[in-house]
């Protein structure tokens, strides 16, 4: 009898391991999705409360919502399943996503009047283009965009424009998001109307960074023209780092998604990024990090300028928000390199930028049209310096859009083939985004 009770202990204690193990190794490679957290190194996955007569399959075809768990149905998100095999890395950093009650103590902010998938006053989705034959490729994305998120939401669009477009050209656009209020801005006076409106000190910058002979040269550039960099290219990267702000077309608005015209949404969006900014008044809420790094003395020097201050060993903590040292000697202490977040997708908080509106100022100077002071560098400097409690990675939030750009998923997950159209017919479109699939032409390989 004893021998046989022993026999069962031994069962149920083995039995009880191999489980332990098993959640483990699920967890390890992320197939269940939810409020999975770490303390004193154990792996927590927090049950629901009614699944005593649940079995483990019950449990691992669930997903998480709102702090809910559900069911898996037509709107489920296929990214977690379909990409999500494999434990998401980002700077060596295993991913782990954080609560919303955590989330709430470490910005000291929360609206609860501010509910997911319900539309904001004050939002509006921005992007841009060089001019008519990019169109193409903006048409694809704005559709996939809409059918993801935007058809529910309906935010404002505005694209904005380096050459200006005839509104013809565009019809077809305005009828596809419709009801969404949509403009096309020219966001510029024409770059030999630029150059003449510039300041001497300015136009001799230029002239020096074009390396022209004289100010003679300045009229022969067009926007193809190098200038440390092709000049179309350093406008934009002038323009959302100091212009987009306080432009006319975007005074009205105070939180924008900004979402670069080849970046393609590839399923349904179950979580919304931009009530999630809204909720914890976030600075900024980014697809991926980092994105490149600055350690030019020049960006340090203008740091100081605007903040009175230097701004050192910024780094992501594994929350997913900025962590930095500030008023002490970077390059004394090796602290020099400043990653940046990158630009291609990201919410941010425009009374912010605007109330620090300086640094941009000071960042361009006496500059125009260069590259090396670019929007990445723009948007990361003050929410590190200032905010960074207030910003935070999308992935490390549980928000997980799969966007695709440049070969790559949400800027870290590298896919194998070549571009969108690969990627799209290869890993079924079809299938894993119907909505896309049934309402939008996919043909930009982006």
């Amino acid at each position: 009898m004893g021998f046989v009770c022993m026999r069962k202990v031994i069962l149920i204690l083995g039995f009880g391991i191999i489980l332990q193990a098993f959640f483990f190794v699920t967890y390890q490679h992320s197939y269940i999705i939810g409020s999975i957290h770490i303390e004193n190194s154990t792996v927590v996955i927090p049950l629901p409360s009614s699944t005593s007569s649940w079995g483990v399959q019950d449990f691992l075809s669930m997903r998480r919502v709102d702090g809910d768990y559900h069911t898996n149905d037509a709107e489920s998100n296929v990214y977690e399943t379909r990409f999500r095999t494999k434990t998401m890395t980002t700077s060596n950093t295993t991913t782990t996503t954080i609560s919303t009650s955590t989330m709430r103590s470490i910005t000291g902010f929360f609206d609860e009047t501010i509910r997911e998938f319900e539309r904001q006053e004050g939002v509006v989705i921005a992007t841009k283009i060089h001019g008519p034959e990019y169109l193409r490729m903006l048409t694809q994305m704005l559709c996939l965009l809409h059918q993801a998120y935007n058809s529910r939401l309906q935010y404002d669009i505005i694209v904005f424009t380096t050459e200006p477009i005839d509104p013809s050209q565009v019809l077809h656009i305005t009828q596809m998001v419709a009801p969404v209020h949509i403009q096309f801005v020219h966001d510029n006076k024409g770059l030999q109307e630029e150059i003449a409106a510039l300041s001497p000190e300015r136009r001799q910058q230029f002239i020096k960074d074009c390396r022209l002979q004289s100010e003679m040269e300045l009229v022969n550039l067009t926007w193809y023209s190098d200038c440390l960099g092709r000049i179309a290219y350093n406008h934009q990267a002038e323009f959302r780092s100091w212009h987009i702000w306080n432009h006319p077309s975007v005074i009205d608005y105070h939180y924008m998604m900004w979402l670069d015209a080849d970046a393609f949404c590839s399923q349904r969006w179950t979580r919304d990024p931009v009530a999630i900014a809204m909720q914890h008044n976030l600075t900024i809420l980014f697809d991926n990090f980092p994105q490149g790094d600055t350690i030019s003395r020049e960006v340090h020097a203008r740091i100081q300028k605007a903040m009175n201050g230097s701004l050192c060993n910024v780094k992501l903590t594994p929350e997913g928000y900025f962590q930095r040292s500030i008023n002490e000697d970077c390059y004394a202490k090796g602290g020099t390199r400043i990653p940046l977040i990158h630009g291609f997708f990201h919410i941010t908080n425009m009374d912010f930028y605007r109330r620090h509106i300086y640094w941009a100022e000071v960042l361009i100077g006496n500059g125009f049209l260069q590259r090396r002071f670019d929007d990445q560098v723009a948007v990361t400097i003050p929410a590190a310096y200032y905010t960074p409690n207030q910003s935070f990675l999308l992935r490390k939030v549980g928000i997980d859009l799969a966007v695709f750009h440049n070969g790559r998923i949400d800027g870290n997950m590298k896919v194998k083939g070549g571009g969108f159209l690969a990627f799209w017919h290869k890993n079924g479109g079809k299938e894993q985004f119907p909505d896309g699939h049934k309402n939008c032409a996919v043909t930009s390989k982006g």
